[in-house]
């Protein structure tokens, strides 16, 4: 019996002993690390000319390379944007919309979709302010760059 209360006794104490090993391991990774933001890698030029930068290689891109702005909305009042299109055949897209609140509630909106040969409207689910959901729409067109929407007032 009292062999089996050392045994206890010396397997609860064996985590308390390990964590003292475990934080001078972290401290002398920090202290390491200290200096050298990601990492220790200290080289430009040449050695590092064939690194990714994008969706190309950074020694590929050039001065007049075009940063694409992304399109400013009111995050005060309700807006929509387009979140993903999928061709479901001739002339047929199901188009999935998000449609964010902004600052009010919004009860019982329509959302007007068009393209270049068709027009649809869908309900919006109601929505508190600060929130956003995702609509989607089966709509015709020739061209489904030319499929938009707003929010019917």
């Amino acid at each position: 019996m009292n062999q089996k209360i050392k045994y206890i006794g010396l397997l609860a104490l064996l985590p308390l002993l390990t964590v003292p090993l475990t934080i001078d391991y972290a401290v002398a990774d920090t202290a390491q690390a200290k200096g050298h933001p990601g990492g220790n890698v200290v080289a430009f030029g040449d050695k590092t000319k064939h690194i990714v930068c994008g969706d190309k290689l950074c020694s590929e891109i050039d001065d007049k390379t075009v940063i694409k702005k992304v399109k400013e909305t009111n995050p005060e009042g309700p807006y929509v944007e387009q979140f993903s299109i999928s061709a479901l055949g001739e002339n047929m897209y199901k188009v999935v919309f998000t449609v964010y609140a902004g600052n009010e509630d919004l009860q019982e909106e329509l959302l007007q979709v068009s393209s270049d040969i068709s027009q649809k409207e869908a309900q919006i689910p109601n929505l508190f302010a600060g929130s956003h959901t995702y609509v989607p729409v089966l709509i015709q067109a020739d061209d489904p760059s030319t499929i938009s929407a707003e929010i019917a007032n």
